[in-house]
């Protein structure tokens, strides 16, 4: 059984699915796709139900012309223990991490969580205010029981925080940074770049679709029933084309969502909280973000 030698391991609605999309479409690249995120290693922020034996059995069609195996999990970057156990488990892996502003960021990770249903309360202005109450337990809505932390937005869009913490465990030149924005400007250099970093051939790729744009239920009691028997699946073990069928269902009840576009006393309140982030951000990846900040 081949392991995987690198994983996509964030950031949450950072581009890192139309990534992951452009990755494994490449002939020498294997990822896993029923389920899509696996989330074996990050047992402190999802309840993991899946056996090792199970895990595992998501690369057994990997051949040996897949140069790189791989998964994508967003939900490793913000972990505590999903580093060091993916490093513990495999051999010298590789890391790529999507970032972006976290001013975008936050409302959008609220979005997807009102999609999953794993937010109840639609304003993403009272969302961020009802923060300290959920960390004490309080106002969590049901889906979302045994994983809270998804409802601190402030902690889950932290990524200069996350970043450094990546980097006292694993060295530079096995972590490969993306930025949403350099994603959107140049795509065609962002994939030559993670070729390269992965030791894969140009596959002369060109066209560079978005997925996973923002989205909303068709049927909000579809949902309901879908997550449920998601759920129900992964504890019976079952796998493969039963999380293919549940995909497709998903996406046959998913519709266009408008943006959220926050006004500007939101805008600065989320600027004025991720600042110190940002420059922390701005430091390790020596990149200008003083653009974020305005």
């Amino acid at each position: 059984m081949r392991k995987p030698t690198f994983f996509i391991i964030g950031a949450p609605k950072c581009g890192t699915t139309s990534f992951a999309n452009w990755l494994g479409a490449h002939s020498n690249v294997f990822l896993t796709e029923n389920p899509k995120e696996p989330k074996f290693f990050d047992t402190d922020v999802s309840p993991n139900v899946m056996t090792l034996p199970q895990y595992e059995s998501l690369f057994r069609d990997a051949k040996d012309t897949h140069i790189a195996i791989g998964e994508a999990s967003t939900t490793y970057l913000r972990s505590i223990v999903a580093v060091p156990g993916i490093l513990k488990y495999a051999e010298q892996p590789k890391f790529i991490v999507c970032l972006r502003n976290p001013v975008e960021m936050a409302p959008s990770v609220h979005g997807q969580l009102c999609h999953t249903l794993y937010e109840e309360i639609e304003d993403f202005t009272e969302a961020w205010a009802a923060q300290s109450e959920r960390a004490e337990g309080l106002r969590i809505p049901k889906h979302c029981i045994g994983e809270e932390e998804r409802l601190q937005f402030g902690r889950v869009c932290s990524l200069g925080a996350q970043l450094e913490r990546l980097y006292q465990v694993v060295a530079r030149e096995q972590v490969h940074c993306v930025f949403v924005e350099d994603m959107k400007q140049d795509p065609r250099r962002c994939y030559q770049e993670t070729l390269q970093f992965l030791g894969l051939p140009d596959d002369g790729r060109a066209e560079f679709p978005v997925a996973n744009a923002r989205k909303q239920p068709r049927a909000k009691w579809m949902s309901v029933l879908l997550k449920v028997l998601g759920r129900l699946k992964v504890r019976v073990g079952l796998g493969g084309r039963h999380f293919g069928l549940l995909r497709s269902a998903h996406q046959m009840n998913r519709v266009p969502a408008a943006k959220v576009e926050l006004d500007a006393s939101m805008r600065q309140e989320l600027v004025e909280y991720f600042r110190e982030d940002i420059n922390l951000l701005s430091k390790i990846t020596e990149r200008d973000l003083s653009h974020w900040l305005k």
